[in-house]
């Protein structure tokens, strides 16, 4: 499913939440507090990160709750607003232990629906973050706690959402589409507009992924209508831009493609300290700009893209990023750069065919282009998606 990424969804008003982060930054962040071991006093760091947090500014809102936390420990809501800020920042392995830390405290205090949230989340990000083993123990972690409650509720739905996810990875596309289609019946049951939103998108991309292109395309169309009448989190909504835009690219929509990135450009520049979503961004402007003919402009992009998805710590569109420069480098007839950019797009999980073996054609390495695009071919398998991409650079080798 390529770089699909999924963040914090809304909880009922009687439960420790992120509830009321939306798109309107003025909204107050409307929490219940159960850690026993908070003493009622905010701090002027705590005040200052909540506003700052309310405002979007990711920077500042990491950077003060932080320093509250090593004052005196913090209350779990806004563990929940520090990890949240954090990660928008990428400073991933801080936000894991801020879930964390949440999550041992929801469940200390009794509150088990908040812990398998917690759970969910860290088992989210690190699933996305290529870690599936310790990714896989969480999601078992929140289901444990979902059986001790024993009822229905709508945490259920975002455990079916992550086992859809893992079969995803797999390659189960499949299983996938039935476990997504059961997290959106969740969230409509619940109404939770935010779960039924995404796991429509997941339900599309695999859709997409095993041949259904039209049907695919019109749950995308539907989930992104979704977001214009509903509030979205700011790390769910850039999910949902960045998803629907890998899904254009993957059927060669350009039209939708152009039109979703200008959206996802204009949101990430309202949050000037966003550095989760920007790299990707800059990655889909390059890949617009490559097909247009823009190859200058588009080479200016993707070195900023490789930037930014290169710092704080190496992010998983980095790969994406290589390959695009190593189509621009192999357009304009640059050789060793062109190749550079492939073999670091591989060392960073992109496979670089059909690019690699089209420069190789070029270098008169035709025996070794046409068996990396064959094995590439070999390796789509039955995915006629996956084949699309390919076969016109195999035939022209072979």
């Amino acid at each position: 499913m390529g770089q699909v990424r999924y963040r914090y969804p809304r909880f009922g008003p009687n439960e420790v939440s992120v509830a009321a982060i939306t798109r309107d930054p003025t909204r107050a962040v409307e929490t219940t507090r159960v850690n026993p071991g908070d003493t009622g006093v905010v701090t002027g760091h705590v005040e200052r990160g909540v506003e700052l947090f309310e405002q979007r500014a990711w920077a500042g809102a990491s950077s003060e709750l932080a320093t509250a936390d090593a004052e005196s420990p913090l209350a779990v809501e806004h563990l929940e607003r520090l990890a949240i800020s954090a990660y928008m920042v990428g400073r991933f392995e801080d936000s894991v232990g801020a879930w964390q830390r949440a999550h041992q405290a929801l469940e200390s205090a009794g509150d088990l629906k908040g812990a398998a949230r917690c759970a969910f989340w860290l088992a989210f990000m690190l699933l996305n973050d290529g870690e599936l083993a310790r990714g896989t123990g969480w999601v078992r972690r929140s289901q444990r706690l979902l059986d001790r409650i024993g009822t229905d509720c709508v945490e259920r739905g975002y455990v079916e959402y992550c086992a859809a996810l893992r079969s995803a990875m797999d390659g189960d596309l499949d299983v996938a589409v039935s476990e997504f289609a059961v997290a959106a019946g969740v969230g409509e049951s619940f109404g939770n507009q935010e779960l039924a939103t995404l796991a429509r998108v997941g339900q599309g991309r695999c859709l997409i992924g095993t041949g259904h292109v039209a049907g695919g395309m019109a749950l995308l169309d539907e989930a992104m209508a979704t977001i214009a009448v509903e509030d979205i989190s700011p790390t769910a909504l850039g999910d949902l831009y960045c998803t629907v835009i890998e899904g254009c690219h993957q059927v060669f929509d350009t039209r939708r493609a152009q039109e979703w990135t200008e959206a996802l450009s204009r949101w990430c520049e309202s949050q000037p300290d966003l550095v989760l979503y920007r790299g990707q961004c800059l990655v889909h402007r390059a890949e617009l700009m490559l097909l247009g003919g823009q190859w200058s402009e588009a080479l200016t992009e993707v070195e900023r893209a490789c930037d930014r998805l290169s710092r704080p710590r190496r992010q998983p569109a980095l790969g994406a990023a290589y390959y695009v420069r190593g189509e621009l480098h192999r357009l304009f007839g640059r050789e060793a750069e062109a190749e550079s950019a492939y073999q670091r797009a591989g060392l960073c999980g992109r496979e670089p065919q059909p690019g690699l073996a089209q420069l190789w054609l070029a270098q008169g390495r035709t025996s070794e282009a046409e068996a990396a695009v064959r094995r590439g071919l070999e390796e789509a398998g039955p995915d006629p998606v996956a084949k699309a991409g390919l076969l016109g650079p195999y035939v022209e080798i072979a």
